[in-house]
């Protein structure tokens, strides 16, 4: 299983999910007002990508003891409803007493993050090749 929106929606449909009025797949953004409606399969859904990014955070966290660690991307958008099962999940695998304090939140900056973060780049290396 993998986080990002088009996996949740291949593994909500797998697990027995409705599709779409369309007929088509539902894709993760209907996944998650379904869940935020108390649809119990596509809560459940949400709960798994929790479990899921709990590995990979856990691993950086015990290795980096980083302070914070910001989801960005699509799913970030669906934050409350996985939110609770990554912390829980991040709970079970750090080593809390190097990591007493640390926070998982969604990016301020929504869906469009990757963009931003890809615009200062290119922003930074024109600064560097026609100012310096």
């Amino acid at each position: 299983m993998y986080a990002a929106g088009p996996a949740i929606a291949r593994d909500y449909a797998a697990s027995g999910g409705a599709p779409a009025a369309d007929g088509k797949a539902a894709e993760a953004r209907e996944i998650a007002e379904r869940a935020r409606a108390g649809e119990r399969l596509a809560r459940a859904q949400f709960a798994r990508v929790g479990e899921m990014l709990a590995g990979p955070i856990a691993a950086a966290e015990n290795l980096l003891n980083p302070r914070c660690v910001v989801i960005g991307g699509g799913v970030s958008l669906a934050f409350d409803l996985f939110g609770p099962s990554l912390a829980e999940a991040v709970d079970a695998q750090i080593y809390r007493a190097a990591n007493p304090h640390i926070e998982i939140l969604p990016t301020p900056l929504g869906y469009l993050a990757g963009l931003y973060g890809a615009a200062a780049i290119a922003v930074s290396r024109v600064e560097r090749l026609f100012m310096t």
